[in-house]
Formats: structure tokens, C-alpha cells, sequence
């Protein structure tokens, strides 16, 4: 089963069928053709294609549907729709997609302890809280000096501030920090045994695997520093720079450092509009990468249908319609068992040379 697997669900389908009338209306080359006939090969994208077709006001986008759908479908009738009608449907679908990704409503986690604010003998206010999210849930904290932390599942952090510095003391998980400049105190996310060093940037960490630290720079630099004497062998490395577009990851005593495109930086930050991608990744990657967010946990049954490479990306609380496009698009049945989401091979499905 070599093939990539493309993973849609509604929305997808919806989003990218506005995107392809947009295209047939300027007019579609041939490979542009071939490519959209294989899209259509998913009767979800051939649906959301065909509803917001009926109502669009053009004879050219008639004659060219046409050949993509029983004449019947596309009669006179639709040729004289109003086009604000169309207009209106891909003004949803660019809506939807910006309320997913700019304004969606988090369920926020409670803090876990209350703050604890001091006045500092500089006069600095002090400021100790701690923060977790649960699984599932993600959260925006807002700090004294206005820095703020986007914690993704299963996150727990300790905010530290004094008049010298800045601390953020991550146990586990995930977050997106963006930085207030503060020249006077550095900001440090400690992790085990590494500093992570910043003034005035913006930076992901994921450190939800253990013995391993991952750093990606979306903005400025981040110096990493391994504390003396502490935290586990495989996090002490030589200390390193980061600067944007750039990530480096900590594991087993060494460092790897990855020069990043702006889609390799879209997928790393993705989770902060409630979206997971995947691009060609293992079905094994995929699963244990959702399990984060959901209570049930996903398990591949065999290692070949683990290895099946998967492309798509999904909202993290529809675990229900993931389900579906799973069974739909990657040929696999999902059997709840032992409170375990188990995928098994579909009776239907063949290997692939």
C-alpha cells in the first residue's frame, strides 16, 4: 500500500470545491482538467462541487460542468441563478475558514494554583501562577508584561517573575510564546535541562515526548542553553542559535537542526487554530498525533496499514467526522474496543503493489 491516502472531510471539501469554481471560471488547462477529475474521484468533493456549481451565473461554467455531470444536472434553469447566490456561498466558506483560523473559541483550562503577585524590592511586580490545559483543551494567558502563551493539549507551565527575570518552567506539552520586549529581564522557557533564551520574538515548544525537546522560530532568535549538571543526558547539548524560519530538535544527547519552508512553518503551528496537518506521514504518526486530543486513543492494528502515507488536516474536536474520513478515504474500518479507538484493514480494501 504505497499510494498516499488524502484525508477530507466536509469542510475540506467545501473550502477547496469554492477554490476550483474560482478556477474553472478563469478558464482550466488540461493538466488543470486531469487534476480536478481526480479530485472529484471523492464523492464528498464531487457534492460540495455540484451544490455551489447550480448557482453560479455563467454559461461558460455551465458547458464546462457539463462534462463533469449528467447534462440533467445543469439545465437552463441554472444558467439564469443570480450570482450573488454563489458569491454569498464563497463568502461562508472564506469566512469559515477565517473564524478557524483567527478567531475560534477555545474551551479554556482552570489554572492550577491562583496567582501570587509580590512587589519585588526594585518596585517590579512579582508574579507566580501556574497554568495546565487538559486533553483537548487549549488556552491564551496573557502575562504582566504582556507576553502571551498559547498552551495546546496537555500543557502544564510555571510562570515565574521577579525583577531579574522572566521564567516559564514547562513540565510537558506544548506552546506558542510571543515575547514583549523587555531588554532589562530575558524571557527563558526552562525544559528539563535546557534554557530556551528570547527577547522580543515568537517561538514554539513541543516537549510532549519524553527525552525530547523540539524548538521552531517563527520570529527573531532563541538561544538554547543546557543548564550545568542538569536534567537527562539526552537534552545536554552544546549551546546553539535559532533564528526564524528555523527549528531545532533535542534528543538523545544530540541536536538537529532544520532550515523550514513556510509550509513546514504552517504545519508546526497549525494546533493554534485548531487544526492538525499531515503531509504525506505515516497513518502511525497520524493516529498518535491525534490521540493527543482526544480521551480516546487511537491504535493502528498491523504495521503495513501504519505505514500507509496520509495527506489532509483536520479540526481537533471533530473527532467524529475524522472517524468517518478515515473509514472513507484511507480504507480502514475503526472499531471502538477497550476504550480504544482500534483501526483495522477494511474487508474492501486491497494491497497495493
Amino acid at each position: 500500500m504505497s499510494n498516499v491516502r488524502r484525508l477530507v472531510d466536509r469542510q475540506t471539501a467545501r473550502i477547496e470545491a469554492g477554490q476550483w469554481l474560482a478556477r474553472i471560471d478563469r478558464g482550466l488547462n488540461e493538466s488543470e482538467r486531469l487534476e480536478l477529475q481526480n479530485w472529484m474521484r471523492d464523492p464528498r468533493c464531487a457534492e460540495a462541487l455540484e451544490s455551489l456549481a447550480k448557482a453560479w451565473d455563467s454559461l461558460d461554467m455551465v458547458e464546462e460542468l457539463a462534462e463533469l455531470f449528467p447534462l440533467n444536472r445543469f439545465d437552463d434553469r441554472h444558467r439564469y441563478a443570480a450570482r450573488w447566490a454563489i458569491a454569498g456561498a464563497l463568502l461562508a466558506t472564506v469566512a469559515s475558514v477565517a473564524l478557524l483560523l483567527h478567531t475560534r473559541p477555545w474551551r479554556s483550562a482552570t489554572s492550577a494554583s491562583s496567582p501570587v503577585a509580590a512587589l519585588s524590592t526594585t518596585g517590579v511586580p512579582a508574579f507566580n501562577q501556574d497554568f495546565t490545559t487538559d486533553i483537548g483543551d487549549q488556552r491564551v494567558v496573557e502575562l504582566p508584561d504582556h507576553s502571551r502563551i498559547h498552551l495546546n493539549t496537555r500543557t502544564q507551565i510555571q510562570v515565574r517573575y521577579s525583577a531579574a527575570q522572566r521564567l516559564i518552567i514547562m513540565s510537558g506539552g506544548e506552546a506558542m510564546f510571543a515575547v514583549a520586549k523587555e531588554p532589562g529581564r530575558v524571557f527563558t522557557v526552562r525544559v528539563g535541562g535546557v534554557d530556551f533564551n528570547a527577547i522580543g520574538t515568537a517561538f514554539n515548544i513541543r516537549a510532549d515526548v519524553p527525552g525530547q525537546v523540539k524548538l521552531t522560530v517563527t520570529e527573531g532568535r532563541v538561544s538554547v542553553h543546557s543548564l550545568d549538571g542538569a536534567g537527562s543526558a539526552s537534552t545536554q547539548v552544546a549551546d546553539v542559535l535559532i533564528e526564524a524560519n528555523r527549528s531545532v530538535t533535542l534528543s538523545g544527547g544530540g541536536k538537529t537542526i532544520a532550515s523550514l519552508s513556510a509550509g513546514d512553518m504552517a504545519t508546526a503551528t497549525a494546533w493554534q487554530h485548531g487544526v492538525v496537518t499531515f503531509e504525506k506521514v505515516p497513518l502511525g504518526h497520524v493516529v498518535t498525533e491525534l490521540s493527543r486530543y482526544s480521551r480516546t486513543p487511537f491504535v493502528v492494528a498491523d504495521r503495513d496499514l501504519a505505514g500507509v502515507a496520509v495527506t489532509g488536516y483536520f479540526n481537533v474536536e471533530d473527532i467524529d467526522s475524522l472517524v468517518t474520513a478515515l473509514e472513507q478515504n484511507v480504507g480502514v474500518q475503526v472499531v471502538k474496543s477497550n476504550d480504544q479507538f482500534i483501526l483495522i484493514r477494511s474487508q474492501n480494501e486491497t494491497h497495493s503493489p
